[in-house]
Order: structure tokens, then C-alpha cells, then sequence
């Protein structure tokens, strides 16, 4: 009996740590946005929010130009239900020294994402990007 005992709970661990496991995996995702809003400016300007592991990559197209900028996630909270993109997101981004955090919101009416840095003079810009499409890698 005591056998059988040491049996189902060694099984019933076993489920719970596989779950736990589950549910630890890294989020990985794309959002593409064709617009940006700046200090209540709205900009066409496309954009692809790629965020793989421990790194996060802003590319942009404009006029022919296609720019990347390439950040280190140093801190992060994600409450995030990949099956309905709703929850929040904040990830603390590291380049060159200056720090940004970038904050993501789902909801039933869409995604948004906004940039927030303090630029080089000490002002804290915010851009807000209009996400059209959100992809799980």
C-alpha cells in the first residue's frame, strides 16, 4: 500500500513540475505596426517589434531606409494570454548605455505597444505604435 502511495505522488509531481515547466516557456512574438504616433503626431512609417529570447529588435522602413535597433532586455513582467494577445507586458531595454522600457497592452479592441526613452538632452519620449498584426514565434 505504501508502494502505491510513493506511486501517485511521484506521479502527481511529476504532472505539476511538466505544467510549471509549461507555463515557464520564453514568450517570443513579432507585432507589425504601419504608423507610429509622436508628440500626437500620427507617422506611416512601418515597423516590426521583434522580441526572441533576452532580445528585442526594433526594425523600421521608411522611404526606402531600413534601420534596426537592437535592444537587451534587462528586466521583465509578462501576464500575457497568447491565445486572445490580451494581458500586459513591461520590458526595462538596454542600447549603448540608455535605457528604455517598452510596455505592451492587449485587450478585446487590438494591441498597442509604446516606446518610452529618455533622449539624449533628458526628455522622455513615447512612441506609440498602431500594431496591425501580432505573430508567436
Amino acid at each position: 500500500m505504501q508502494y502505491i502511495k510513493h506511486i501517485i505522488i511521484c506521479s502527481m509531481l511529476l504532472m505539476f513540475s511538466t505544467t510549471a515547466l509549461g507555463q515557464s516557456e520564453t514568450l517570443n512574438f513579432t507585432l507589425e505596426s504601419n504608423s507610429v504616433e509622436l508628440d500626437g503626431d500620427n507617422i506611416a512609417l512601418e515597423s516590426n517589434l521583434v522580441k526572441t529570447g533576452d532580445q528585442f529588435v526594433w526594425s523600421q522602413e521608411n522611404s526606402g531606409n531600413a534601420i534596426s535597433t537592437t535592444y537587451v532586455i534587462t528586466n521583465k513582467v509578462e501576464n500575457w494570454n497568447t491565445e486572445t494577445s490580451t494581458g500586459s507586458i513591461e520590458y526595462t531595454l538596454e542600447n549603448n548605455g540608455y535605457q528604455s522600457t517598452l510596455t505592451i497592452n492587449g485587450t478585446s479592441n487590438g494591441v498597442s505597444a509604446i516606446l518610452s526613452s529618455v533622449t539624449s538632452n533628458g526628455q522622455t519620449e513615447n512612441l506609440v505604435f498602431n500594431i496591425s498584426t501580432t505573430t508567436y514565434n
